[in-house]
């Protein structure tokens, strides 16, 4: 089986590095992207198997890019992460229909088996 992809749209690069290191050890192959405009340009053309955005980006807002994205590609799992793991903040985030939201604190401890799960359940689906 082919190593699955992965896309993460998140300016914090050295938080980016160690993901992709992270997944990396997983088997998952990772692009990554500072911007939202980037980051919508590179899941045309690379078309992950799952694009993990974070919800503040420099140049637009994280659900502004699960929005663009889903319409061009409304197969493909979304995970929204952040920093802010406040209730408002949550709820923003999950109205833009994203297929999971992960506080940035977990990310390490629980981003593979999310992304594994995701993967599988839009598979099925």
């Amino acid at each position: 089986m082919a190593s699955r992809t992965v896309l993460i749209i998140d300016d914090d690069k050295s938080f980016t590095e160690a993901v992709s290191l992270l997944l990396k050890d997983y088997g998952y192959r990772v692009h990554q992207a500072l911007t939202g405009q980037s980051g919508i340009a590179q899941s045309l053309a690379h078309q992950p198997d799952v694009i993990i955005i974070d919800a503040y980006l420099p140049d637009m807002d994280g659900t502004e890019v699960v929005r663009e994205i889903k319409r061009s590609l409304p197969e493909h799992p979304l995970i929204m992460i952040s920093s802010d793991d406040s209730p408002q903040n949550v709820s923003r985030c999950l109205a833009a229909n994203p297929d999971a939201f992960l506080p940035k604190a977990v990310v390490h401890a629980e981003l593979p088996d999310l992304i594994a799960k995701t993967v599988d359940a839009d598979e099925q689906g």
